[in-house]
């Protein structure tokens, strides 16, 4: 998108965007109408996961995963550690529970590594699977939340989950009433 995401949603009031992307990055965005639950997606002290898929211009090594990993000083902020995996010869897996401007460009560059593509694939549990650049799903709150619920009724393996059953069926029904609504995006800006 050669503007900003108000431009390509202005049919759309009050969005929220869980996560930035930089302009040479693509990937997963969230948008909602429901700032304090973007809010629970993006502020590091939740330590929600953000997965990534990087291609770097050489190698990677165990001692770049090792370095990677254990937090890099990227100007005066050393970043926390975080999960990193080879996928393939230029490719790497990233998981991180927190997310600086550029971080994981900054850290590989760093390391002495330069990114050529670098695509978010998942925000906490939403995954971007199949959608292609400029697509988008549109749900309602109850349908994001019906995880939780079918989560804790197929695992029913303690008392404290069985106390808060009610509660979260609950949350749930009453969900399932209100008019909010989340996006999805895959999309280049």
């Amino acid at each position: 998108i050669s503007n900003n995401l108000t431009v390509f949603f202005n049919n759309f009031n009050n969005l929220a965007i869980a996560g930035r992307l930089d302009k040479q990055s693509e990937g997963l965005l969230i948008l909602s109408n429901d700032g304090k639950w973007i809010e629970n997606l993006c502020n590091p002290k939740f330590e929600k996961e953000k997965e990534y898929d990087v291609i770097l211009d050489k190698k990677p090594n165990e001692e770049f995963i090792k370095l990677f990993t254990s937090g890099v000083l990227i100007g005066k902020y050393i970043t926390k550690t975080c999960q990193c995996k080879i996928i393939d010869d230029f490719s790497i897996r990233v998981i991180l529970k927190e997310g600086k401007n550029r971080q994981i460009r900054k850290m590989c560059k760093t390391l002495g590594y330069s990114v050529l593509m670098l695509r978010r694939t998942r925000i906490h549990h939403f995954k971007l699977g199949s959608l292609n650049e400029g697509e988008y799903i549109k749900a309602n709150v109850s349908s994001t939340f019906s995880w939780l619920y079918k989560f804790v009724k197929k695992n029913q393996l303690t008392n404290n989950i069985l106390k808060y059953q009610k509660k979260i069926k609950f949350l749930y029904l009453n969900l399932q009433s209100l008019e909010k609504e989340f996006y999805t995006f895959f999309i280049i800006i």
